[in-house]
């Protein structure tokens, strides 16, 4: 296999697996966002919903 082929390769699944954390990272946020009284208790559920909607 040629070197940039071999780069190429490496490239795109270090893509594939860098998209598939963030989308896991987005998904455990939104099954989180608001659900723990100790969080949102202390700063309120609207505090919490406006990061998830800026980091979204």
């Amino acid at each position: 296999m040629l070197p940039m082929a071999r780069f190429s390769r490496c490239a795109t699944l270090l893509q594939h697996l860098s998209a598939a954390d963030c989308q896991a990272l987005l998904y455990l946020q939104f099954l989180s966002s608001g659900r723990f009284e100790t969080i949102s208790g202390r700063i309120g559920i609207d505090r919490t919903m406006g990061f998830h909607r800026i980091a979204a």
